[in-house]
């Protein structure tokens, strides 16, 4: 009697085993289909951006001034130079003003050097958001910047954020218009509290305010249509900057002082002569100079 009750004790638990793994097993089955169907969508959304040739062109993630290139300079300084830039849409996405708030200083000459950003006032911890969608250049310190993002956009522009007190996304980063980047702060060469703001298009910045009303937060147009007058600082065929000032003839150049170089050698190395380079500077001839000091060289 004992064995008989024994084996069917036995057959139960056997039933209740094998159901148990029936049942986990079609449960499985069931929720693994849609596991797999998120993180396809996932991966084609992220491949969307990723093999976007925008973030392949001469993409680095330490040169946050711009570069001038001579053959970049000949296309968009010819006064024939016209380019359709989307703005908001499908393709580009949507639109936040990084900082709605009044204008301190805005794009063009500014006493001996070139602004080549707009100002906008804030305090420190205030939140800065993207302006486009795109994906994260750099988010590094730089010694005038400060604590710096660049982001590059899906409409082929980039945007420079300067001088915040804390980053708040990593580099290769992707963002959405209006997503926090960043606290307004007074980092880098900054005298009180604002974010310096630059719009560039391969590289090359041009004035914000053509682009966007900051103070009223808003675009000017859906499409942007750059022409040769977004570049007049640069020296090209046009004499009249956006503001309808005398442009200068050249793009400002800069030096970083090494060991053992004086004035002469630094004018020699830059084609130029130790008078400029004092008149630029606001230096005299017997000024000493520091290993690291940034000179404007032209």
């Amino acid at each position: 009697m004992f064995k008989k009750n024994l084996i069917k004790l036995i057959i139960i638990i056997m039933i209740g085993f094998t159901t148990i793994l029936f049942f986990s097993s079609v449960s499985a089955q069931t929720r693994t289909p849609q596991s797999k169907t998120v993180a396809e969508q996932q991966d084609v959304s992220d491949e969307g951006f990723e093999n976007d040739s925008i973030f392949t062109a001469h993409w680095h993630q330490n040169q946050i001034p711009f570069g001038l290139r001579d053959s970049l300079k000949s296309i968009i300084t010819d006064t024939c130079f016209a380019e359709a830039v989307l703005l908001t849409g499908k393709k580009a996405g949507k639109f936040a003003v990084p900082f709605q708030n009044k204008v301190t200083s805005k794009f063009g000459p500014r006493r001996y050097r070139y602004h080549y950003g707009t100002d906008i006032n804030l305090n420190t911890g205030d939140t800065v958001v993207a302006t486009f969608d795109g994906k994260v250049r750099i988010a590094a310190y730089h010694y005038g910047y400060g604590h710096t993002v660049v982001l590059r956009h899906l409409n082929g522009l980039e945007t420079v954020y300067g001088h915040f007190s804390k980053i708040l996304v990593d580099t290769n980063q992707m963002v959405k218009a209006g997503q926090p980047i960043g606290l307004g702060g007074n980092t880098g060469r900054s005298y009180g509290s604002h974010l310096h703001f630059e719009v560039r298009y391969m590289g090359i910045p041009f004035n914000p305010e053509t682009v966007m009303n900051i103070e009223e937060g808003r675009l000017l147009n859906d499409t942007l249509m750059l022409t040769a007058s977004h570049f007049n600082y640069m020296g090209g065929k046009s004499s009249k900057s956006q503001s309808g000032t005398k442009a200068p003839a050249t793009l400002a150049k800069y030096h970083k002082v090494k060991s053992g170089e004086c004035l002469s050698t630094i004018a020699q190395k830059n084609r130029t002569s130790v008078t400029k380079i004092c008149q630029l500077n606001n230096i005299s001839r017997t000024t000493t100079l520091q290993i690291g000091r940034t000179l404007r060289v032209r």
